[in-house]
């Protein structure tokens, strides 16, 4: 029993718990904190400002971009360390095996119809 408290104190500490946590009250617990959710971009700049050649002033932007382009890929493209590269690569494999191995039948088929090398018969290929 009492290895499972020591584990348990253990486990706590390792997760940020245990004795440095402050201690609340009731009325701390209870209190329910808010939060927003808004379109704007914390990390987009609020006070960008460029030169116009064209009046030779520079004019602050008063709006400013807030959209963020995460990483993303669009077609068929796929990473070469991914599972799905290496099954795309074993798969390519097994098929070229596959095509190898119906030609050699193929060719073997021929050699014993025709008893000699498929090469001297350009009409079948």
């Amino acid at each position: 029993m009492q290895e499972d408290d020591e584990m348990f104190n253990v486990q706590n500490e390792a997760m940020g718990g245990g004795n440095e946590q402050e201690d609340l009250t009731q009325e701390e617990k209870d209190s329910v904190h808010l939060k927003k959710l808004t379109t704007n971009n914390p990390q987009a700049a609020s006070n960008t400002t460029t030169f116009s050649f064209a009046e030779r002033i520079f004019k602050q932007e008063t709006s400013v971009e807030q959209i963020v382009f995460h990483y993303s890929v669009d077609g068929d493209i796929i990473m070469k360390e991914t599972s799905e590269a290496n099954d795309q690569q074993d798969y390519i494999e097994t098929k070229l095996r596959q095509e190898k191995d119906l030609l050699h039948s193929i060719n073997a088929s021929i050699i014993q119809q025709f008893g000699s090398d498929p090469r001297k018969y350009p009409f079948i290929f």
